[in-house]
């Protein structure tokens, strides 16, 4: 169960982590190391963390499913901070890829080398997504660059750990990124499409855009489950069972 753990707060760069986290990405992985083949692997899960918390100080319970890790010794969260730190543009695309690079929310020096560093990491992270999705939104046919936006699935302000992930920007056009941001659809955990349970009282052009998004055009690097149930709770959806 730790090699779990440490797996997804290594993933995510973030001590803080969930028991849907771990459901969703690494439920596969315990199954094969505790070689549990019982109906209720979740139930046993939740016994496993619960015991981590109460008997060991591995991890400490700060919400209902939610835990942080105690022993940042035990995982490698080494990331490259573009307001901190001297990079050139090779080293950024690595640091994306490898989901390290973090990009600062706001640059309180003056500094212009900085404010290069942290324009050239947006506009690489743009690039690597479109480039991710063959320079193409998400969720229909446009295919003209200067329509395509980078959008962020967990939020910039809400997620700064995740600001430089591909698995947290999805490439759209000028009219579905403002009808996701916005909640008017979602992504569900198998990435299909859900509209707002009222869209069809929406005026019409947006009636019609949402009609004609129906599929999710699934890239190599996927977005990951848990930006999309943040948004989800964000927007209203709630959580999937």
């Amino acid at each position: 169960m730790k090699s779990a753990i440490k797996n997804v707060v290594e993933k995510h760069r973030d001590l803080e982590f969930s028991r849907q986290t771990l459901i969703d990405e690494q439920m596969e992985y315990i199954k094969e190391l505790t070689g549990t083949t019982g109906e209720t692997p979740e139930q046993t899960l939740s016994r496993v963390l619960q015991d981590l918390w109460k008997e060991e100080d591995f991890i400490t319970h700060v919400e209902r499913g939610v835990y942080v890790l105690e022993r940042p010794e035990y995982v490698d969260l080494e990331t490259v901070d573009l307001s901190l730190e001297e990079v050139n543009e090779d080293e950024i695309d690595s640091l994306i890829k490898e989901n390290r690079l973090v990009i600062p929310h706001r640059v309180e020096t003056g500094d212009p080398k900085v404010l290069r560093r942290v324009r050239s990491g947006q506009q690489r992270l743009r690039a690597l997504c479109l480039q991710n999705y063959d320079h193409e939104c998400a969720f229909c046919q446009v295919t003209e660059e200067d329509m395509l936006i980078a959008s962020h699935i967990a939020r910039w302000a809400d997620d700064k750990r995740n600001r430089g992930s591909l698995e947290n920007v999805i490439s759209m056009c000028r009219f579905h990124d403002p009808l996701f941001e916005h909640g008017y659809f979602t992504l569900t955990k198998k990435l299909e499409i859900e509209r707002h349970p009222r869209w069809r009282k929406f005026s019409e052009p947006v009636v019609q855009i949402l009609e004609r998004t129906d599929d999710f055009r699934c890239p190599e690097i996927v977005p990951n489950k848990t930006h999309i149930m943040m948004h989800r709770n964000r927007c209203g959806y709630g959580v999937e069972e």
